[in-house]
């Protein structure tokens, strides 16, 4: 395996492994008992373990091909822009100042949709990334002429992350569609996938 395709899947290794991290903090920001979206909860949890289970499954195959695994700590964070958060909610998951929200609107229940499309909105966003990633593994490995490595990304990485972009879009639209009020009713949904 050259050196090239060997950081190019530590780079990915990294990224499978921070979004991991970022479903997990909202998997446990909807868990909050202030908030109690257990079907979003259970759902960024759910796409937790699937990311993770995605680094595990590109550690693996470096091993096998005979390349080095960094050390998680030598990984560091991928630069994203900062999100702007204009909303509604201190650490501990509870709903404050509630005036950002437009007045004809203002409301817990508000608060609570616009914080679950945002959630959402910040998955497809990752989702989408981690696609154009994963694109540029593959890119990586055609022009290093590593046609495992290519056939590994394509056949088991880049085919089950079109759906999960395709999937985060649908419950995007699916939450846009149902609107603030139902939010309750769309988590107890995404829960029984």
């Amino acid at each position: 395996m050259s050196e090239a395709c060997e950081s190019a899947t530590n780079a990915q290794i990294a990224r499978e492994n921070q979004n991991s991290a970022s479903y997990m903090s909202l998997s446990c920001r909807y868990a909050n008992i202030a908030i109690s979206l257990h079907g979003f909860a259970a759902f960024f949890r759910r796409a937790s373990d699937e990311e993770r289970r995605h680094a595990i499954l590109l550690m693996e195959y470096l091993n096998k091909r005979g390349g080095t695994v960094y050390s998680i700590a030598d990984f560091g964070a991928i630069e994203q822009e900062p999100r702007a958060s204009s909303y509604f909610t201190d650490p501990l998951g509870r709903i404050t100042n509630v005036s950002r929200c437009p007045p004809q609107r203002q409301g817990i229940e508000h608060a609570l949709f616009v914080d679950a499309m945002e959630s959402l909105e910040c998955a497809y966003t990752l989702e989408m990334e981690n696609l154009q990633a994963l694109t540029e593994l593959q890119r990586v490995a055609d022009v290093e002429k590593d046609v495992s490595l290519s056939d590994f990304v394509t056949e088991g990485l880049i085919r089950e992350q079109v759906d999960a972009v395709y999937e985060m879009q649908k419950l995007t639209f699916r939450l846009h569609r149902a609107g603030p009020g139902l939010g309750l009713h769309f988590s107890m949904t995404i829960c029984r996938k």
